[in-house]
């Protein structure tokens, strides 16, 4: 989660934004990324931005980054409306080892940290990393310097033009004592696929998260065993080469009595060679369908993502 986009949605969605940032990434060029997500995750409002200056070395493979990191967090219905913040300043590397793989590292104040590697290809794309992260689901947790250490992996198959299978699983142990796993995977299903015109998927995941025992609620949400069961759609539309937006919607179901619908929109528009724009919003509680770290139960959360590349 620390100054790394999420991995691609399981379904070959031709072109999309995880495309463009590889292209992006081939420029040898200074780029400046910035990347702020304002969520509600009842019962806190959060704020948080993202951005580093990424800077080739010479004409080599490798890239010097300077990182950034704001956090605020305003819990609104616990007690005496706490809210708190950090405002991390951190060094990282990522070299590109060859047309497939990536690898990468990087260490901030508060004792943030990643290191982890990618690999892509026209059917598979994989990846793992160790990362340190604190908790922000809420403003006590935030105060608390409640910490977490995880391993984490994904993987994307195309099976075949229309069929995909994909995934991810996370294991993290926190400084409260609790041991805390996370998972997803499912397949997706293309009836339409027509990559830079107009992509149509249908998907199923089945996640899970369990944690050792109950976590405090006024730090993080941490049931001992909660597991979900999502469908869905989307769609992609291009409609020049330039810009392209996307709909969904997901309904999910679970074993704790609970379910709902999520629904998103986005769009991506690049600005010019290397540098695009993406704006993407989710409504509901479980964003594609699928589990995340620091998720509440509440069907009326929201969050609105955004990215901004610049290659000069």
């Amino acid at each position: 989660s620390w100054l790394r986009l999420p991995p691609p949605s399981p379904g070959g969605l031709g072109q999309t934004l995880t495309d463009r940032v590889a292209k992006a990434e081939r420029l040898n060029g200074v780029q400046l990324n910035v990347v702020p997500l304002f969520t509600r995750q009842n019962p806190s409002d959060i704020l948080w931005i993202q951005s580093n200056l990424t800077v080739p070395v010479g004409t080599s493979d490798l890239q010097v980054q300077l990182i950034n990191d704001y956090r605020n967090v305003s819990s609104f219905q616990l007690p005496g409306s706490p809210s708190a913040n950090i405002n991390s300043v951190g060094a990282g590397l990522s070299y590109k080892v060859d047309e497939w793989w990536d690898v990468y590292g990087a260490a901030g104040t508060f004792g943030l940290y990643r290191v982890g590697a990618n690999y892509r290809d026209e059917r598979l794309r994989f990846g793992g990393r160790v990362s340190g992260d604190l908790v922000f689901q809420t403003a006590p947790g935030l105060q608390q310097r409640l910490f977490g250490d995880s391993i984490d992996a994904y993987a994307d198959y195309q099976i075949s033009d229309w069929i995909s299978l994909g995934g991810n699983l996370m294991r993290t142990s926190y400084t409260d004592g609790i041991n805390e796993f996370l998972y997803n995977i499912g397949p997706s299903v293309l009836p339409v696929n027509n990559p830079g015109d107009f992509v149509w998927a249908l998907s199923y995941a089945h996640g899970g998260l369990f944690n050792g025992r109950d976590a405090n609620p006024n730090l993080r949400f941490g049931p001992t065993n909660f597991q979900t069961d999502s469908i869905g759609t989307e769609i992609n539309k291009w409609v020049n080469e330039d810009f392209k937006f996307n709909l969904g919607y997901f309904y999910t179901f679970t074993n704790a009595g609970l379910s709902g619908s999520t629904i998103q929109g986005g769009l991506d528009a690049q600005l010019d060679e290397g540098s695009f724009i993406r704006l993407q919003a989710d409504y509901g509680n479980f964003v594609a369908g699928r589990l995340t770290r620091g998720f509440v139960t509440s069907n009326s959360n929201y969050s609105i993502f955004g990215q901004l590349r610049v290659t000069f």
